[in-house]
């Protein structure tokens, strides 16, 4: 159950991450991204990776750092994960976060993150998501401010990857500081 609506939520995450930039995008490219999505409502994964590929290769002939390559590669990676093939996902996840912190292109940075974190608790790799769902927590404590209710949602996700961890202590720390957030703005 917990799978199938990853996977659903992975469908939604790649029409967002396709549809958000589409428009405002270097025609051919942004071309290729429509195309993508055409290709992945009709469930055919292999033909959005396709464009997708294309649609990165474009983006690197500008620099091999070209803040586009975020959008493909976090769509290759939701592709991948679609797949069953979550392991393939994480280099991509990985490219996007750097290129992310080079350029300083932090709108979505938080998704990357996340995306990352889920795909190694997928993997049942709890060790490599400990320091990507830390990094979340203060993504958020920065863009929302500690009393908002997405670093309340954070501080949980820690604390019960700690529980699934058996660090009982850490999951209790952290799910405590997720209910002292005002109950009103959560």
């Amino acid at each position: 159950m917990l799978i199938s609506n990853c996977r659903k939520l992975l469908a939604v995450v790649f029409v967002v991450i396709t549809c958000t930039t589409a428009c405002s995008e270097d025609k051919s490219w942004s071309d290729l991204r429509k195309e993508s999505v055409r290709l992945f409502v009709k469930h055919d994964l292999d033909g959005a990776t396709e464009m997708e590929k294309r649609a990165m290769t474009m983006a690197e002939k500008t620099s091999p750092n070209d803040p586009r390559l975020i959008k493909s590669l976090r769509a290759l990676a939701a592709i991948s994960r679609l797949k069953g093939r979550t392991a393939e996902a994480i280099p991509l996840y990985k490219r996007a976060i750097a290129i992310s912190d080079m350029e300083q292109e932090d709108s979505d940075i938080e998704f990357s993150v996340r995306d990352l974190a889920t795909a190694y608790i997928e993997l049942g790799q709890l060790a490599d998501a400990e320091p990507l769902m830390k990094r979340l927590i203060l993504i958020s404590e920065s863009k929302y401010g500690k009393k908002h209710p997405a670093v309340a949602k954070d501080l949980i996700n820690l604390a019960m990857l700690y529980k699934s961890m058996g660090r009982e202590k850490d999951s209790r720390d952290y799910a405590l500081r997720a209910a002292a957030i005002p109950s009103q703005i959560r």
